[in-house]
């Protein structure tokens, strides 16, 4: 496996196919965030010619003179597959050599990693995802937990399989159900 930049075609459609996909990082984000003049890059990790993980970074600040790259609720892999280890190292390896050569210092990330969290009669969560396996994984390839500053930490979902359109809107607060 290896780091790579990513042509933009193939970040699109991987972002397309990803479990992990978000607007956050999208090809039209990457667009957006150059057009406002901001530094922005297409990585991922690549198994021969299959694209195993993707990720837009972008440059948003500096903390003594070294530049903080953020992957805006990213970056986007199988977070479940069995190689997911070695995708995360290589991915870490190659984004520490990657943005040294930009004057980076930091990079922040925040995977959409979905799980669903054991819950009490009442629905509040009962375990603490902090101390989860996929934690302790980024821990071990020297991520830090920042807290929840910038993105929700816990997202609700609502079962809509066996909804009618008029029960699914009793579910939005009355100022929320006109389009």
């Amino acid at each position: 496996m290896k780091f790579v930049e990513v042509e933009e075609t193939e970040f699109k459609d991987f972002s397309k196919k990803s479990e992990a996909t978000n607007f956050l990082q999208s090809l039209e984000m990457y667009h957006r965030y150059l057009d406002r003049g901001n530094e922005a890059y297409l990585v991922g990790v690549k198994d021969g010619k299959t694209l195993k993980a993707a990720a837009l970074l972008v440059s948003k600040t500096k903390v003594l003179n070294k530049k903080v790259f953020i992957s805006p609720r990213g970056f986007l892999a199988d977070f479940k597959a069995k190689d997911f280890e070695e995708v995360l190292k290589t991915f870490t390896d190659g984004a520490k050599k990657f943005l040294k050569n930009k004057n980076g210092g930091l990079l922040e990330i925040s995977p959409k990693i979905s799980r669903v969290a054991k819950v009490d009669d009442d629905g509040v969560p009962t375990e603490n995802m902090r101390r989860s396996k996929e934690t302790k994984l980024f821990e071990k390839y020297g991520y830090k937990n920042l807290g929840e500053y910038e993105f929700i930490k816990w997202a609700y979902v609502l079962p809509t399989k066996d909804l009618t359109e008029e029960t699914l809107m009793k579910h939005f607060r009355k100022g929320h159900r006109e389009a």
